[in-house]
Parts: C-alpha cells; sequence; structure tokens
C-alpha cells in the first residue's frame, strides 16, 4: 500500500488541530504518517500537541511563515521520509469516513493524468450544506469560487479549475514537476495560483464526489470581515492578477474596482472600519506588488 503522509498546519489553534488529528484516527489507512507544521505559535499550543499526541511528528518552524511557507516545510519532510502521496489538510477540518484515504489514493490508480484530487466538503457543523463540490476561476477579477452545488451532485470525478487546499492529495512527483506552493501570497489566493499551475502543466484537478469531510472554515484567519482577511483577500487578488496578466479579461480593473466597493460596502455595513482600514491598506501594497508577510497577524 502507497506510503501517504498527511501535512497539517497548526497556528495558535490547539483545539481546531487537536480535533482533525482526534478525527484522523478514524482513517483506516495503515501507511499513514502525519506531520504537524507549528507556524510559530505563541500560545503553547504546539507544546500541547507534541504532549497529546505524541504519535505525530511535529515540527515547530519558530515564526509564522504563512499557509505556503509553513506547508511547504512539511511536504518536503514528507518527500524526505519516502512518502508517494501527501494529503494537504487544513487544521479544521473534520473526517468520518474511514475509507476516505483509500478511495483517493485510488483515484491516482484509475487515472495518471490527476495531479490532485479532494473530496466533497460539508461545512461544520452544518453538514448538510455543501461548501467544495467544484472550483471556477473568475477570469474577469482573479477570484477563485466554488459553483452554486445542483440539488443532487453527481457521483462521478468532477472536473475542476481550481480546487481549495482544505483536504488535497497530491503524488509526490507532482512537487518535482510542478514545484512547491508558491509562498508570495502569505496566505489567500496561493491555492488558485497553484491551481493554474497544475493545470497548465497538463494536469487535472478533480473532485471524487462520493467521498466526503466537513470543514469548519476560517479557524485562523478569522471573520473574512475582519483585517487577516480584509488585508490578504484585497493584496494578493492584485499579486495574482499580476502573476496571470495574459489570462486576465481586458476589462479586469473595472471588475476589481467593482469588487472592492463590494467589499468597502459589506464593512461599512457591518461596521467593520479594521477591516475597511486593512482593505485599503491591503489595495495599496497590491498595487505597490508587496509580497509575502503583510503587517498582519
Amino acid at each position: 500500500m502507497e506510503k501517504v503522509a498527511a501535512v497539517i498546519l497548526n497556528w495558535n489553534n490547539y483545539e481546531d488541530t487537536a480535533n482533525c488529528l482526534k478525527s484522523l484516527k478514524s482513517v483506516s489507512y495503515p501507511n499513514l504518517d502525519i506531520i504537524v507544521v507549528d507556524n510559530g505559535s505563541t500560545d503553547g499550543s504546539a507544546e500541547s500537541l507534541k504532549d497529546d499526541f505524541p504519535e505525530v511528528e511535529l515540527i515547530q518552524i519558530g515564526e509564522n511563515r504563512g499557509f505556503g511557507g509553513g506547508m511547504n516545510v512539511g511536504i518536503k519532510q514528507a518527500l524526505s521520509i519516502g512518502s508517494e502521496y501527501v494529503w494537504i489538510l487544513n487544521n479544521d477540518v473534520i473526517i468520518e469516513e474511514k475509507s476516505i484515504l483509500k478511495e483517493l489514493v485510488n483515484s491516482f490508480n484509475r487515472d495518471d493524468s490527476i495531479g490532485v484530487v479532494t473530496p466533497l466538503i460539508y461545512s461544520y457543523p452544518d453538514t448538510e450544506e455543501i461548501w467544495f463540490w467544484k472550483g471556477s476561476i473568475d477570469w474577469n477579477t482573479g477570484e477563485g469560487y466554488h459553483p452554486t452545488p445542483p440539488d443532487h451532485v453527481p457521483k462521478k470525478n468532477i472536473q475542476n479549475d481550481y480546487v481549495p487546499l482544505c483536504c488535497a492529495l497530491f503524488p509526490a512527483e507532482i512537487f518535482s514537476d510542478v514545484g512547491f506552493l508558491p509562498e508570495k501570497y502569505f496566505l489567500y489566493y496561493e491555492d488558485v495560483d497553484y491551481s493554474v499551475q497544475l493545470a497548465e502543466s497538463g494536469y487535472d484537478l478533480v473532485t471524487l464526489t462520493d467521498t466526503t469531510i466537513f470543514h469548519k472554515r476560517g479557524g485562523s484567519s478569522g471573520n473574512r470581515l475582519g483585517p487577516i482577511s480584509s488585508y490578504y483577500l484585497a493584496r494578493n487578488q492584485r499579486i495574482l492578477i499580476r502573476e496571470f496578466n495574459e489570462k486576465m479579461s481586458p476589462f479586469h480593473l473595472l471588475w476589481y474596482f467593482k469588487v472592492i466597493l463590494k467589499e468597502t460596502t459589506l464593512r461599512v455595513y457591518n461596521w467593520r472600519i479594521d477591516g475597511l482600514f486593512s482593505l485599503y491598506r491591503g489595495i495599496t501594497d497590491g498595487l505597490r506588488n508587496k509580497t509575502g508577510k503583510g503587517p498582519y497577524p
């Protein structure tokens, strides 16, 4: 049975990471290693995870390198121990399906054109709401989005323009062929960027809809109207537009301003002045092409 390493990122969030690790114990896959990368936590969560989950490999990197930077540390460790597949997991996912990993791995055995596979993802605790079934990219704005699911999602492999890196299984050779996750975004949009790279390299991005997980959403970054999300979503949208400018609509600047107007209205209406300030700081830094870690967190 192929060797798989699950890579999970922790940042000041013991509860979600611990619940994710507990749920992984239900996965009936005998050749699974678990790697937790602590992204410079300051709340003692890394030490608690080390004490409570001694069977898990914990890597403490001492600083917050963002999603891509932290995940790449774990991915490289997974490759160094001979993993044939790398399973990227958000720390706020809950897994209940015992056979999920076996099914995800088997999808590659059936189709060698697949570069990444993700299950159907439901929201948690509202376990009837589908959070992700298919990913598309709007080249008017550069945004990755999830189309509204149909009443009955077909039980088949669904092709995507992009997949969120919430629960994504990759064959190890992807990282030598395409490279590691982009680190310039720090948080948000690295999934859209990497998905485009995979597609341009000739790989399929697939949702395996007869497997499921649950996702709590926003565990580390907080409310999307708050400072962290506001800054990085606004800034990184500009970075991605610049990165893939040849794919963008000729009217993308008009669409970008429309998005900013909408986001401004949302923060004013909800009286999130802190988020409004961060939104415009992100826009400014995006126009200046500032990358990597910004002023938040």
